[in-house]
C-alpha cells in the first residue's frame, strides 16, 4: 500500500463532502437569510424587555446542541457583545415539559432541538406560556420552524442547525444598536449632532427604517456563511491531505496483518469523520482497528 493509493481517494472524497455540504450550506441560508434576519429582530425585543433563551432537546445530540446554544449566548466570545440571558435544559431535570413550565416565562424565547414526543410537548408547554418558540424539525408547532428540507444527511443537518443558531447569537445584537426599533423602546437620534443637523440630516436620522436593517442583516447571514464556507474547505482540503499522508504507516499495518475488514473501516473512518474530528482522533481510531486485527490475527495462530 502507498501514500498515492491511500491519500488520494481520501482526498477526493473530503473534497466530495465539503462540495456537498456547500451547497446545503448555499441553499438553506439563501432561502432562511431574511427569517433569521426577521427572527434576530423579535429575540432582541424580547431580550431588551428581561426575556431569556430556553434551550432544549431530548436526545444526546440535541442535548449538546442546547447546551451548547445557552453557553454562547451567556458567554459571547467576541469582544464587545453583551452577555445575554439563557438556560439549557435537559433530561437530567426531569421531563422537559415540567422544566419548560418551571422555568419558562411569557417573555421567554424557547429553542427546540429535535422532534422528539419529548421535545415537542416542552415546546408545546412553551408556547401556551407565551414564549417566541423556535424549531429546526417540520411539523413542530413552533412560530419559527427553520427546517434543513431536502437534507437526509443527519451531520449535514446538525452543521446547518449549528450554523443557523450561531447566526443568531451573533447578529441578534446589531438590533441592540438600533434602540428605536425595538417594541416599546422609545426612538433616538443615532448620532447627537446639535446645532450643525442641518449641515448632516443622515447623522440624526431616527431609528425607523426596520427593512434596511433586516435587510443588512439578511445580506451578512448570506456573507458570513459564504465566507464560514471557503475557509473551512481551504483549512479542511489542506488537513486531510496530511491525515492521508500521516495515516498511511497505520493504514499499511493492518493491510501486512490481513485485517482486510478492519481496513475497510479504518478507511472509512478517514473518509466519513475526517471533515468532523482532529487528527489525534482519527490516528487513535485507526489504531485501534490495528490493535483489533493484531488481536484477531494471534487468535488463529
Amino acid at each position: 500500500m502507498n501514500a498515492t493509493r491511500v491519500g488520494a481517494p481520501a482526498a477526493a472524497r473530503i473534497d466530495e463532502l465539503l462540495h456537498t455540504r456547500g451547497e446545503a450550506n448555499a441553499a438553506y441560508f439563501e432561502r432562511e437569510a431574511d427569517r433569521l434576519a426577521r427572527l434576530c429582530h423579535r429575540m432582541a425585543e424580547r431580550f431588551a424587555k428581561g426575556g431569556r433563551l430556553v434551550a432544549f432537546g431530548a436526545t444526546p445530540a440535541a442535548r449538546s446542541d442546547a447546551r451548547h446554544v445557552a453557553v454562547e449566548f451567556v458567554h459571547p466570545v467576541i469582544v464587545g457583545k453583551r452577555a445575554l440571558p439563557a438556560l439549557g435544559l435537559a433530561g437530567e431535570g426531569g421531563p422537559l415539559a415540567a422544566q419548560v413550565e418551571l422555568e419558562a416565562e411569557a417573555g421567554d424565547i424557547a429553542i427546540a432541538f429535535g422532534g422528539e414526543a419529548e421535545t415537542l410537548a416542552a415546546l408545546a408547554a412553551a408556547r401556551e406560556r407565551g414564549c417566541l418558540t423556535i424549531a429546526f424539525t417540520p411539523s413542530s408547532g413552533a412560530q419559527w420552524e427553520f427546517d434543513p428540507a431536502g437534507v437526509s444527511d443527519p451531520f449535514v443537518r446538525q452543521e446547518l442547525v449549528e450554523s443557523a443558531y450561531h447566526v443568531l447569537w451573533e447578529l441578534v445584537h446589531v438590533f441592540f444598536d438600533h434602540r428605536g426599533l425595538l417594541e416599546g423602546r422609545t426612538s433616538r437620534p443615532v448620532h447627537d449632532v446639535g446645532a450643525s443637523s442641518f449641515l448632516y440630516p443622515f447623522l440624526g436620522e431616527q431609528e425607523q427604517d426596520l427593512e434596511a436593517v433586516v435587510a443588512d442583516v439578511a445580506a451578512s447571514v448570506r456573507m458570513k456563511v459564504a465566507r464560514s464556507f471557503m475557509l473551512g474547505r481551504r483549512r479542511s482540503s489542506r488537513r486531510g491531505l496530511r491525515i492521508a499522508d500521516q495515516l498511511v504507516i497505520e493504514l499499511d499495518q493492518l493491510d501486512v496483518i490481513g485485517g482486510r475488514d478492519a481496513l475497510v473501516r479504518a478507511v472509512k473512518a478517514l473518509q466519513v469523520f475526517g471533515l468532523r474530528t482532529h487528527r489525534r482522533e482519527l490516528v487513535d481510531g485507526v489504531g485501534n482497528e490495528v490493535e483489533v486485527a493484531r488481536v484477531g490475527g494471534a487468535d488463529h495462530q
